[in-house]
Order: C-alpha cells, then structure tokens, then sequence
C-alpha cells in the first residue's frame, strides 16, 4: 500500500465519527469489484453528483459499473458528493475527493464519467471536480487530466454544462463505452493530444464534443445556428441506440450499500423505452422505441440478484411496468418460485386502470403498502392534451378496486401549470381528493389516508412541450396555496408541494444555452451546491448569478416559436420535429395519440432504425 493512500486511510478512519453517515465513505462493500489498480491500463471513475445512497439507487450506474469491469484492461470505480460535513474535513486538511474501491484520487483516473440525471445537481459536479483536483472548466485541463464524461437522460440537452465536460454520450451507453475505453487505451500509449482523442471519440455513435461546435446567436439572444469546426464532428449528432437489450448482459452481483440507499431493492429493467406518449414526459419520448427482455431472461436476473444480495424485494422497473407484454405470467411465476421465502415484488410504475390494481393485488400477498395513482390532471379535458390516455370511468374504478381489496393509504400525483389548464381543472383536483376521501369511508368505514403530491409543470426538451411557457412562480405558489387551504380541514390528507424556486431553476437550465453554464458556474462560486435539497437550495444565490451574468430567468422559462432553433435541436433524438410540433397542436385542440403498440403508426420518426429489428421481433410499429 502506498504512503499516500495509507495516509488518507488513517485520515478517514479518524474522521469518519465526525460525520452524519460514516458509511457513504469507507466503500469495501459486498459486492464491489476491486480491481490492483497497476494491472488495468484504463481507469475509470463513475462519479454521481449527490450522495451515496441516492447514487447507489441508480440502475444505469450499476449497469455501466458492470459494464467497464468486464473488460479485462479496464477498472470502474465510484465517486459520490461528499455531504456538507464530510466536504468541510476535506477541504480543512486538504484531501483530495478520492474513489470508494481503491481510494484513488479523482484527477488519477483516465475518465471521470458523470449521471446527469437532475439539473439541480450539476453545481456539485463543479464542486467534485474541484474537490477532486481535476480543472473545472475543460479549456483548462493538461493532457494527463482525465477526460470529463457526462451521460444519462439530462446529456440530450448537454449545452449548460458544455464549458466542463470535453464530451458526452447521448442515447443508451452500453454499446459506445466499451469502444471509447479501447480508443483511451491506443490513445494513452501515444504522445498525441487530447485534441487527437476528442476528433477519435467524435466519431462514435452518440458522442457529443462541444468544443467542435460553435453556436452563433441574433441580437435578441435567440440561437441564429449551430456549425461543426471539425471534420470528424457529425451533425446532428444521433443517440446512441441499444437496439436489443437482451444482448447487454444485466448486473447481478453488484455492491451492496453499508447503509439504506433511497431504494433499498433488487431492481431489473424488464424493458426500456415506452410508447404511451405523455407529452410532458422526456423518458418516455427519448428512451423510444420499447425494447423488452424475455421473460426467462428476467427470472434468472432474480434468482441471481436475490442470491447474491440477501435482499427481500425485487422491483420490476420501467417506465410503464404493467405494459410489459408477459406480465401476469412473469409475477405468477415469480410469486410462485418465492411463495415460501417472504420475497416481495414491485411494480414502482403502474397506469391507472383496474388491470394496475389486478397486477398490485397479485404482488401485495408479501408486503401491502400504499397505492399509487398519477392522474397528473383531474378533467378529461386536460388529461387529453397531455396525452394521459385514462378515462374518468378508469380513475374510479381502480380506486374503488383499491379501497375494495383492502388498501387504505392511498398516493395521488398531480402537475399544475400544465398547458391549457385553467381554473376549472384546479378546482377539479381539489374535488377529485375530496370524493376519494368521501368514497373511501363510504368503502371502509373509517377515514383512509390519502397522500397528494403537487409538482410544477416543467417544459423538457425533446417532447411535444418544448416550446411551452413555463407557468409563473407566483401562478404556482398562489395555485398551491389555493390547494391546501380548500383540503386543510381534512386531516387525513398529507400534502407535499415542490418549491416553486426550485422549479423555475431546473425550468431554466433544462431549455438552458451555452449561457446557462456562467451562470452555473457563478452560482456554484456564490455557494450554491445540493441544489435539489430542500434545506440547501437558495434562490438568492442564484438571482445574484442572474444578476452577475446579466441573464433573465424570463428568457428561459418563455414560449419558444416552432421556427426558433432551440439549443438542443444539434441532438437527434430519433424523432421527427414535425411529429412533435403536431403532437404540440393535438395538446391544444384535446387530441389525443394512442399508443403505437395497438397497431397503428405514429409515425414518429423513431421506426425507421428499428425496422427489420421489430419484424424480427414480430412487433409492428409501421
């Protein structure tokens, strides 16, 4: 062991009582693939901006961790935020942020790859680049520094980080990572430049280089276009596709947190992608087409995570679980195969209809917990704009199916700001709550607890809302406040809202430009860090960074024109602007689009890549 390292380990071990949750740090964890860090030519380090356990949740960090180690040249190591506490020590002894498996400091790996997952993180990836002694801008690095990375939903509009990573990959990485790995390899057993690798890396299936591209503006600020510098830059740059998930191989044995994570589970994507088309979701139109595993496929992951993690429940996971094709039969078998062994299965992502309730009664015989329901909006009316294909007569019949089969905590999710609303639509809601109250004692004879949960509208780049104004700050508390004093006598009802402040930031760095990242960066030097932390966010430091950069929150958050070039338009999702510039003009006359999957084709934009896949397959898509 050397010196260095033996040093930092006596520095944690007499820190670590110090701190709130000393497990986020000492790694070693069951599980872990801990490679000798002298006989793998590329070190990679796998860096989530939050903490330990909310980063040991995430599926597509696991998958990538499998991924990497399985390459024999090559080691994933991770790296999480160190919370406020642990960040304090560090900087008073001045400790570099360093790897859980072999406590290799960050600015010693090859690659520093980071999860976009939420935009209210990305100031604590500037802060993990400075803590792990990496330059925080990309100009900035050496040739030995390692290449900044980012990926995961949020790279689709990578442009307000684009000052900080030297590139990104967009789409599904399972294919691409492998790849950019041999390219680092041949690259580091040259004297070539890191100019030389980004031109090499450019060249690859979804990989995004930001510095090969220059955004021109008009005096209003508004994106007059976006040219490519260099010859290997493609335009538009294509998500990277995994066009049969059966062929990645699934992570099984993967390390088990010291402490609870956010969810403490087995988890197995049975299938990604989703057809349903609500138009205020990003998931559901950037991860298209559906792509599932077989069913089998599915029973062995569960058998071999169960077996090597001593968890009690597995979830099920994608973005719409109850449309998996075998899905009655996948939960029978697996009910029937751990009937005796008290293991308890999830379906965390049910529609609202009665067959939801079939399939959360089948998995409720170990574990019976709360229902579900996410409306998103109480009128038919608005349900029909945003493509939330449920009717009336679904919503109270599963209710009512819920009540009867004995659930008596039941959750609600609404949006408000969505578009078209009005104040009929609030006032829908607020009826809607009351009725289940109403209709649940009428079931059970006593008052059931209901759960509502309000979150702001939040147009998302790559959706049918993309052009959408953003609703107010003030339409949003005053609506929220409306909400709770019409439901405060009903003490049953728990309410949870979403600070209106906080919604308007990641309202403006999701559509953000290339000008969004001063404005990150300012902030984070105002303070700001652990922005979707409730206690830690704080709106004032970020008004300051408006005003230091002499941005408008109004500018971001406004309507956009169809002709407008937006800031992510260089990024090829698969689907077709008119498709979705349509699917916009549905939302407004209460159109709806129903799901490609019942035969009919929506003509998207995404089948033409996946044809002779799909009829391989036997699905049909058009």
């Amino acid at each position: 062991m050397s010196t260095d390292k033996t040093k930092y380990l006596e520095w944690l071990c007499g820190t670590l009582r110090a701190v709130q949750k000393p497990g986020r740090y000492i790694g070693s964890e069951i599980g872990a693939t801990i490679k000798d860090p002298n006989k793998t030519e590329v070190k990679v380090a796998l860096a989530f901006p939050d903490v330990y356990e909310i980063g040991m949740s995430y599926m597509g960090f696991k998958i990538l961790y499998n991924i990497v180690n399985a390459i024999p040249y090559a080691s994933a190591e991770r790296v999480f935020a160190p919370w406020t506490d642990m960040e304090a020590h560090m900087r008073e002894s001045n400790i570099v942020l360093r790897s859980l498996e072999n406590h290799i400091p960050l600015n010693q790996f090859d690659v520093a790859g980071f999860t976009l997952q939420y935009e209210m993180s990305y100031t604590n990836i500037l802060n993990m680049l400075e803590l792990g002694g990496i330059e925080v801008k990309s100009k900035d690095r050496k040739r030995n520094s390692p290449f900044v990375v980012g990926g995961g939903p949020n790279a689709f509009n990578p442009e307000p980080l684009w000052e900080f990573f030297d590139f990104f990959v967009i789409g599904d990485g399972e294919n691409v990572t492998p790849q950019i790995i041999e390219i680092l390899r041949d690259w580091k057993k040259t004297a070539a430049t890191r100019r030389a690798l980004l031109k090499e890396v450019a060249k690859l299936d979804g990989v995004y280089v930001p510095e090969f591209y220059t955004v021109h503006y008009f005096k209003d600020g508004t994106i007059r276009s976006v040219e490519p510098t260099e010859d290997t830059a493609k335009m538009p740059i294509r998500k990277s596709i995994v066009k049969e998930i059966e062929t990645i191989p699934y992570p099984i044995i993967t390390p088990i947190p010291w402490i609870e994570s956010v969810h403490d589970r087995g988890s197995v994507e049975i299938f990604r992608g989703c057809n349903r088309g609500c138009r205020f979701c990003s998931a559901g139109f950037i991860y298209r087409p559906v792509r599932e595993r077989c069913t089998d496929t599915i029973i062995s992951i569960v058998d071999g995570i169960l077996k090597h993690s001593g968890y009690g429940e597995v979830s099920l996971t994608s973005l719409s679980s109850g449309d998996y094709t075998n899905i009655v039969t996948l939960i029978e078998t697996l009910l029937k195969k751990y009937e005796n062994k008290n293991i308890s299965i999830s379906l965390p992502s049910l529609r609202m209809d009665s067959f939801s309730v079939k399939l959360a009664e089948m998995i409720s015989s170990v574990k019976k917990t709360g229902f579900t329901f996410a409306p998103e909006a109480a009128t038919q009316r608005l349900r029909n704009a945003i493509n939330k294909t449920i009717t009336e007569k679904d919503i109270w019949e599963s209710i009512t199916a819920a009540l009867e089969k004995g659930w008596r905590t039941l959750k609600f999710y609404f949006m408000i700001g969505l578009p078209t609303e009005e104040s009929e639509d609030i006032e829908a809601m607020i009826e809607m709550i009351k009725k289940v109250d109403s209709v649940g004692k009428e079931i059970t004879r006593r008052r059931i607890k209901i759960n509502l949960t309000i979150s702001p509208f939040i147009p998302k780049p790559h959706t049918p809302f993309q052009w959408r104004e953003q609703a107010s700050t003030k339409y949003i508390r005053e609506t929220e406040i409306h909400i709770f004093e019409s439901l405060r006598a009903k003490r049953n009802i728990k309410i949870g809202r979403r600070d209106e402040n906080l919604s308007l930031m990641e309202g403006v760095i999701s559509r953000g430009d290339r000008k969004v990242s001063k404005l990150i960066y300012t902030a984070w030097k105002l303070g700001a860090k652990f922005d979707g932390w409730t206690e830690m966010f704080d709106i004032q430091k970020w008004m300051k960074a408006f005003k230091l950069t002499q941005l408008e929150p109004s500018f971001y958050t406004r309507r956009r024109a169809y002709t407008e070039v937006l800031p992510w338009d260089h990024i090829d999702s698969g689907l077709k602007r008119n498709f979705l510039i349509e699917e916009d003009q549905k939302a407004e006359k209460g159109i709806t689009t129903p799901d490609c999957r019942g035969g009919k084709c929506t003509d998207c934009g995404i089948c033409p890549t996946f044809k002779t896949y799909l009829k391989l397959k036997g699905q049909f898509y058009g």
